[in-house]
């Protein structure tokens, strides 16, 4: 059966980097891990509802993880490759997921449950991901989580 989603792809022994300096911003370099599925699955079940939604939020990121883990991980299965699942897709997806959702949710929901919450936060967890990303794949390649 073909993968729904194509496998990020890259040679498990060359480095290589998720924002390209110069080409993408931090919001680009996250955005490209998490599937649309899940964002369009996290926004249409958020959206409607704004900042009436701040006492489940944390209820929503955990819904949204499991659904980004579960969706990549069935999404880029396939009997062709060596690993089954894309293992490494999956956890960095799952990142991308985490740092996506703090740094683009509106800073005031945020500020409900934590006080000394600043809106800086949500761009900084943005460029923390952009930098975070590249660095699990790295030790996620040394450590012999395979891609393909």
């Amino acid at each position: 059966m073909p993968a729904l989603r194509t496998r990020v792809r890259g040679d498990d022994d060359e480095r290589t980097t998720i924002a390209a300096e110069g080409k993408e911003g931090a919001i680009s370099a996250v955005i490209k891990w998490v599937p649309i599925e899940v964002i369009a699955f996290y926004e249409g079940i958020t959206k409607p509802f704004s900042d009436q939604i701040a006492p489940y939020l944390l209820h929503l990121i955990v819904a949204g993880l499991v659904v980004t883990f579960l969706w990549i991980a069935f999404a880029t299965e396939t009997a062709q490759a060596a690993s089954r699942i894309a293992w490494r897709q999956v956890v960095l997806s799952c990142i991308a997921f985490f740092f996506w959702i703090v740094g683009t949710s509106s800073p005031d929901i945020w500020k409900l449950h934590f006080t000394w919450w600043h809106p800086g936060f949500g761009p900084a967890a943005l460029a923390a991901g952009a930098v975070i990303l590249p660095i699990a794949d790295g030790i996620m390649k040394r450590l012999g989580v395979r891609q393909d």
